[in-house]
């Protein structure tokens, strides 16, 4: 993005599970609505970090969501994947026919599959920046 400065990028934390509390599948564990001042933006990162107890066998694997009036589409043509050994990962690829935020899209972290003994503690946090 051509002459874009440090004020055209922000972060949404999306805090999922406490630190005490074991990560859980399911869809809408977090959500956010976008507010006017958020519209024109694009999410360009997804990271899933704040995991304060490690878990242990398979992956973690975590999808953005965003639903538009009565539409829901994933935003992630990959997923997010945590694996055993991270704290931290962000190494999903974001799908740019849904990157685009407008006001009143709900942003929800689905959590597709957890490690077999779950890790503690999950924060997702949503990279965005001005498109254009």
């Amino acid at each position: 993005m051509a002459n874009q400065t440090y004020y055209d990028y922000k972060e949404i934390e999306m805090p999922v599970f406490e630190s005490d509390t074991d990560c859980a599948t399911g869809n809408g564990k977090a959500a956010i609505t976008v507010p006017s001042r958020l519209a024109g933006y694009e999410i360009y990162d997804v990271q899933a970090g704040g995991i304060h107890t490690l878990g242990v066998g398979s992956t973690m694997d975590i999808q953005l969501r965003r639903r538009r009036a009565t539409t829901d589409n994933d935003v992630l043509s990959t997923k997010v994947t945590v694996d055993p050994s991270e704290y931290t990962a962000n190494d999903g690829v974001v799908n740019s026919s849904y990157s685009d935020m407008a006001e009143g899209d709900n942003l929800y972290i689905d959590v597709d599959q957890v490690h077999t003994t779950p890790a503690k503690g999950l924060t997702c946090v949503v990279l965005i920046r001005k498109s254009g």
